[in-house]
């Protein structure tokens, strides 16, 4: 029997979530320190790729989704929200672009804090994939990574597509 090299193996799995975005959200889970970020990085920049790099451990609520604005409609208030501040304006236009090569990097996710899990969780939702006002396409890949943890909320986890790493064998 002749297994499939570690990084050819992630990497597969990586393509198959991608092109399915419907069977969750890859999610690298292992101890800190071992490459988790830098593999993922490599992958979307050696496929031409556009990413975009959340760290809702630092991010506060408004750099996910968006600072609220007034604006007036008919002489009456409309609550609604700036774009998330992680995109960039030239990249709005393009999140339902079906050609586009866009991606989504969401860095330890097992820190966000509780303040933007609710953003999160509309983002890692395949029926979904907002945050507010601004739609992702199924174009738009998305991958998380997480260092090893048993607290996570159960709608989060339900997301997502846990990949251990590194792999036994690496």
């Amino acid at each position: 029997e002749t297994k499939m090299p570690p990084k050819e193996r992630l990497t597969w799995i990586l393509d198959q979530a991608i092109a399915d975005p419907h069977k969750g959200v890859i999610t690298f889970i292992g101890p800190t320190q071992q490459g988790k970020t830098h593999f993922i990085k490599r992958y979307f920049q050696d496929r031409g790729y556009t990413l975009l790099i959340m760290k809702p451990q630092n991010d506060l609520p408004e750099d996910i989704g968006g600072w609220p604005k007034v604006t007036w409609v008919k002489e009456k208030p409309v609550l609604s929200f700036t774009q998330p501040s992680f995109i960039p304006p030239k990249l709005l236009e393009k999140l339902d672009d079906p050609t586009a090569k866009i991606a989504i990097y969401i860095d330890e996710g097992d820190k966000a804090r509780d303040d933007v899990l609710s953003c999160l969780l509309s983002l890692l939702n395949d029926d979904e994939r907002n945050i507010r006002e601004t739609h992702f396409g199924l174009n738009v890949a998305i991958a998380m990574s997480m260092n090893e943890t048993s607290r996570l909320a159960e709608p989060f986890v339900a997301r997502c597509l846990f990949i251990a790493f590194p792999q036994e064998d690496m």
